[in-house]
């Protein structure tokens, strides 16, 4: 019982917690120059896109609420997930793969987000050293 309350309790967090970044990110893109901090950094704002479609899954009528209905249906939903073997108890070993399933999962999206990083850095470093080479061109064509 402790640990579907923990999982309970989780779920309701994670609910929160999407909101919460939903409207820090709506907040965020009212305010002025956001949008030019958003191109100019588009990685950093990614993040916020993974708990809006978390927040709209979970409300399944769009009506920009959740409900207690919704809110219980998405922690059923996790737990089946979590209850590996189907007996409709979770336990410890559960508990414990899931987690390694979990750390494994974003061991690979921080992989993948790394790799996205180095290669916007690299086309950034591109795109600086195209323009100063332009500008090295128009110098020496300005000076003969």
């Amino acid at each position: 019982m402790k640990f579907i309350s923990i999982v309970l309790s989780a779920s309701l967090l994670t609910v929160a917690t999407a909101f919460a970044d939903e409207q820090s990110s709506s907040d965020e893109a009212a305010s002025s120059g956001s949008e030019l901090r958003k191109e100019h950094h588009p990685m950093k704002h990614r993040h916020h896109k993974s708990h809006g479609s978390m927040t709209e899954k979970v409300d399944t009528n769009n009506d920009g609420q959740v409900d207690l209905s919704e809110f219980l249906a998405n922690a059923e939903q996790r737990f089946n997930k979590m209850d590996l073997n189907s007996d409709g108890y979770l336990t410890l070993e559960e508990g414990r793969e899931m987690h390694q399933k979990m750390r494994a999962k974003h061991k690979e999206m921080r992989k993948k987000h790394r790799g996205e990083r180095r290669k916007h850095r690299e086309e950034r470093k591109k795109h600086r050293d195209h323009e100063a080479d332009e500008q090295a061109d128009t110098e020496t064509e300005q000076e003969g």
